[in-house]
């Protein structure tokens, strides 16, 4: 999926992956307009905070 910094962005996650989100990803979601959809919850968003998403998202590779 590409998009810039700018688009606005949805994001659909089902009930057990936004309950698996660490912290951090809680947080920025927190900064988003979230709606409940026919799969799960729906975030719009601006590109970077999805970048910023998923980065917290996915577990570090440290």
């Amino acid at each position: 999926m590409e998009f810039c910094d700018t688009d606005l962005v949805e994001v659909t996650l089902s009930e057990e992956e936004y309950l698996r989100l660490p912290k951090e990803a809680l947080q920025v979601l927190s900064l988003s307009v979230g709606y409940p959809g026919p799969e799960g919850f729906v975030f719009r968003m601006p590109g970077s905070r999805v970048r910023e998403l998923m980065r917290h998202a996915s577990p570090s590779e440290e």
